[in-house]
């Protein structure tokens, strides 16, 4: 649990803001919902902290920098 924790208080402090993480089973890959502010990450076996930091970095880039479909 510490694990989770800690990966998503990093997620929030990367994308500045508030955004919601959850671990979702049965996704391919992490995946950053832009409406309502959601990082939803993959549960896979055996995945390590290093990748696990780059999804969440990857992410988190599109919280901070893709426009909404409203913004366009």
């Amino acid at each position: 649990m510490q694990t989770v924790n800690s990966q998503t208080l990093l997620a929030k402090l990367l994308a500045s803001e508030n955004i919601s993480v959850q671990y979702t089973p049965g996704i391919k890959t992490a995946m950053f919902d832009l409406k309502n502010r959601v990082l939803m990450l993959p549960i896979w076996q055996d995945i390590s902290q290093d990748l696990e930091h780059l999804l969440i970095g990857h992410e988190t880039g599109h919280a901070i920098d893709t426009p909404t479909a409203e913004e366009y």
